[in-house]
């Protein structure tokens, strides 16, 4: 029986841990944000797991015809200021 495993490239970067003010912070390569496809100054979504943490982009939802004007920002706003406080069981 043959398998197909799918390989993924991985890079593995040791990264120092910074105090900024009264939390902390890591730095990224522009290589790290060009990944990503991001730049400074955007959201990205952090998943923390038992062991992990996991960053990625955040992509904006989709939704249908119609909505109206400026609805979109205000979901936008309302997931980057209190999305970490909606959770889910």
């Amino acid at each position: 029986m043959e398998r197909n495993w799918k390989q993924s490239k991985t890079t593995i970067q040791i990264r120092q841990i910074v105090q900024i003010g009264d939390t902390y912070g890591i730095t990224f390569t522009p290589e790290m944000l060009a990944h990503l496809n991001v730049s400074a100054d955007e959201n990205v979504q952090v998943v923390m797991t038992e062991n992990d943490l996991v960053i990625r982009k955040v992509l904006p939802a989709n939704y249908p015809d119609g909505d109206s004007d400026g609805f979109q920002d205000i979901v936008h706003e309302a997931s980057a200021t209190y999305g970490t406080t909606v959770k889910s069981e």
